[in-house]
């Protein structure tokens, strides 16, 4: 059987793909374990206790609340970046399986076009022995 021509470049585009994919997957944890870390920063704010017993404990108040909605605004924006990174991710990871598909999909008619050859051949040497049989025969 016939190698497929493009067998190469076919083997680098699947490649492609499963780094394009290995991308998409790191991009989705970062953006995951940011989300975590900013649902832990809100349980920390949620549980800072109003209850200020002198002035002192009035300004740790404010400025445990101010660190946190800081906090907060820093992992939104970089929520904000892992999200993008995710998005690029999965443009690429698409991008390369278009390219990949459409490679597999002359991989299959170079096959299908090389069993239907076979095919062809073996039924011509069946026609063959079948009519060397019949002249035998007579």
């Amino acid at each position: 059987m016939a190698r497929f021509p493009l067998s190469g470049l076919l083997r680098l585009r699947q490649l492609e793909k499963d780094v394009a994919a290995g991308d998409l997957a790191l991009a989705n944890a970062r953006l995951a374990a940011t989300a975590d870390r900013a649902a832990g920063e809100r349980t920390v704010l949620s549980g800072i206790a109003p209850d200020a017993v002198s002035t002192a404990s009035l300004v740790a108040i404010a400025a445990a609340r101010s660190a946190t909605q800081a906090a907060l605004a820093d992992l939104a924006d970089l929520a904000a970046v892992h999200r993008a990174e995710a998005d690029e991710a999965g443009v690429r990871l698409n991008r390369s399986r278009a390219d990949a598909l459409g490679l597999e999909k002359l991989e299959a008619r170079h096959r299908s076009a090389l069993d239907d050859e076979e095919l062809r051949a073996e039924q011509h040497l069946l026609d063959e022995f079948a009519s060397a049989g019949r002249g035998a025969a007579r």
